[in-house]
């Protein structure tokens, strides 16, 4: 049972023991005439068998009946907002759990009270949110993401503390709430397929970033907590806070091309604990997991050494998976500034002297993720869906040295024909030594969806995919089938290289074995015998095609609960026909 909860045991009856169930043979006509129904509200009868199951995220009327309370001084920005019952509210959190927080784990959930009265209204409508929609439920999930930003704009626009600087130099709870709420808030809405949540979404930059700067940052205070479990908790939860809300705004960088809010050099604090610090249930727990993980490093140190210009002598850092996450967001931003700086506008890639540092700070990067002792790559483990999300960014941080398809990308249009139009009109790749890394890590992200197969994959594991996974897949698809197109162009006037025959080679065993393995596109009309490549244009032209083809029917069948993965599904379905129309 979670503690934090504050689960009535008097409400939860356990399961009886077989030893003490009534044999086939006992009378088990009750004493009265008429069995008494249950009534759901004390459950005290006799029907065992109709008992809940145990679970951790049971809320009371009682705890119900306080979050109503907190948001009675919002009645006017709420209207005829009415909370979910409290079973449904047990649901979402759990689905919070499940989904959300493990990919981005911003919130403690050992110590996890929605019904705390520390805790702000508007952060508990958000964790509603996000819980309702990875529980499917798309409906509820807007009514409720709804009245956390009614209660958030609310806040704004009455100047209340939102904005607030903290007190005595350590950021409160409900102040470091409000940074959560305004986090999943926004990371809600640039999820759905919709103009306007995406303006909003984008509308919470500003208040994010203002909200940054405001609060002090918790440089080394994890020292002050001593041996007081819930008091670092807190602490390591803001830590974590603040770094989510910085990812953010370098995701919104990322899909929508919109200059970095907050810079790198302005955060000044630890990175993320270890794994076992975070995850342990109990004090016990937790000063057992202290004793064998290495000192907190500074976020502004390692960064540093990332970009170092000489391999670095010293043994790589030991991070935790959500470390290496916030290192390739930096590593992303500089990317994104030296494109940003670039001379030649219409050129898709950097220069070589750029490509070559940056490239530097990616391989350091990769070796520090290697390391790292929670580094898994196993999706059903809590931590591998970050670690793994971790690689993705890796990959696309490789695909958008050589070729930057963030300004070709109208992903905010929410049309996916103009989406497919628009990064169809990119530049093309050049030919370079420097494209094995983007191009092995972009058909290596199809390769895993094929391996364990694309129908199987699609409805039963993308589950596990953060978003990135979806918006990397779309860079993934384009970057190949646009270098496909370049080498099908010039490959009778300049020959593949060795390199480029074994990755053609590569995709065509990928492409083949995914198209066969799905019922839409199974049969002789795709079938690729030309392993030696002995009409290289004409394959190389078909291969442009089935690329884009594969990554979009992964999408558009995906179980994602996010409404963007099939739009982008259906974008790369359009993309995929541009190309194979085009002579």
């Amino acid at each position: 049972m979670n503690p934090g909860m504050g689960v009535d045991h008097q409400e939860v009856q356990p399961i009886v023991p077989v030893s003490a169930m009534l044999s086939d043979q006992t009378d088990m006509t009750p004493n009265h005439s008429h069995p008494r129904v249950p009534d759901g509200a004390t459950d005290n009868d006799d029907f065992q068998e109709l008992k809940p199951t145990l679970d951790p995220w049971v809320v009371s009327e009682a705890q119900r009946a306080a979050i109503t309370q907190s948001l009675a001084p919002f009645q006017t920005s709420l209207g005829d907002f009415k909370l979910p019952s409290r079973s449904a509210l047990g649901r979402y959190v759990k689905g919070y759990v499940d989904g959300y927080s493990n990919h981005h784990p911003l919130v403690h959930i050992p110590t996890l009270s929605i019904a705390s009265p520390e805790r702000s209204p508007e952060f508990v409508l958000a964790l509603l949110a996000m819980g309702a929609h990875y529980r499917y439920e798309a409906k509820i999930a807007r009514h409720l993401y709804h009245a956390a930003r009614s209660v958030i704009v609310d806040r704004q626009t009455r100047g209340g503390p939102l904005s607030s600087p903290a007190k005595a130099g350590v950021p409160g709870r409900g102040t470091m709430d409000r940074l959560r709420a305004l986090v999943l808030v926004a990371t809600f809405a640039l999820s759905q397929k919709d103009g306007d949540f995406i303006r909003e979404s984008l509308g919470c930059q500003g208040w994010i970033a203002s909200l940054l700067r405001s609060v002090p940052m918790p440089q080394h205070k994890h020292a002050k907590a001593g041996d007081n479990w819930r008091q670092w908790a807190s602490i390591e939860e803001d830590i974590r806070t603040i770094f989510s809300a910085y990812c953010l705004l370098m995701k919104q960088t990322i899909l929508y091309d919109t200059p970095p809010m907050v810079l790198s050099h302005e955060l000044d604090l630890p990175l993320p604990s270890s794994c076992r610090e975070w995850i342990a249930a109990t004090p016990s727990a937790w000063l057992a997991a202290r004793t064998t993980v290495p000192p907190a490093i500074s976020f502004r140190e390692c960064l540093r050494s990332q970009l170092a210009t000489t391999q670095p002598q010293v043994p790589a850092p030991s991070l935790s998976p959500m470390g290496n996450y916030v290192l390739i967001h930096a590593l992303l931003q500089r990317i994104y500034l030296a494109n940003s700086l670039s001379q030649d506008v219409d050129r898709p890639s950097l220069c070589a002297a750029e490509t070559d540092s940056l490239e530097r700070a990616l391989n350091n990067w990769r070796i520090t993720w290697k390391a790292s002792p929670d580094t898994v790559h196993d999706l059903h483990d809590t931590y591998g869906s970050m670690a793994f999300a971790s690689t993705a960014l890796l990959g696309m941080a490789h695909v958008r040295l050589q070729c930057n398809l963030g300004p070709w990308r109208q992903l905010q249009s929410c049309d996916p024909q103009t989406v497919a139009a628009k990064l169809h009109e990119c530049p093309l790749p050049e030919r370079s030594p420097h494209l094995p890394h983007a191009l092995l890590h972009s058909i290596h992200a199809l390769r895993i969806s094929v391996h364990m197969g694309v129908a199987y994959f699609s409805t039963r594991q993308s589950f596990s995919w953060s978003l990135y996974h979806v918006f990397c897949g779309l860079e993934f698809a384009v970057f190949t089938s646009k270098w496909l197109q370049v080498v099908a162009q010039n490959c009778a006037s300049v020959p593949l290289t060795d390199y480029e025959r074994q990755i053609i080679q590569w995709i065509i065993r990928v492409v083949r074995d995914g198209l066969e393995s799905h019922d839409e596109t199974a049969g002789d009309e795709y079938e690729i015998a030309d392993d030696e490549l002995r009409r290289p244009q004409e394959t190389i032209r078909f291969l442009k095609f089935a690329v884009p083809k594969l990554w979009a029917q992964m999408f558009i069948a995906c179980n994602s609960p996010w409404p963007i993965a099939r739009m982008i599904g259906e974008s790369l379905e359009h993309y995929a026909h541009l190309v194979r129309d085009e002579v």
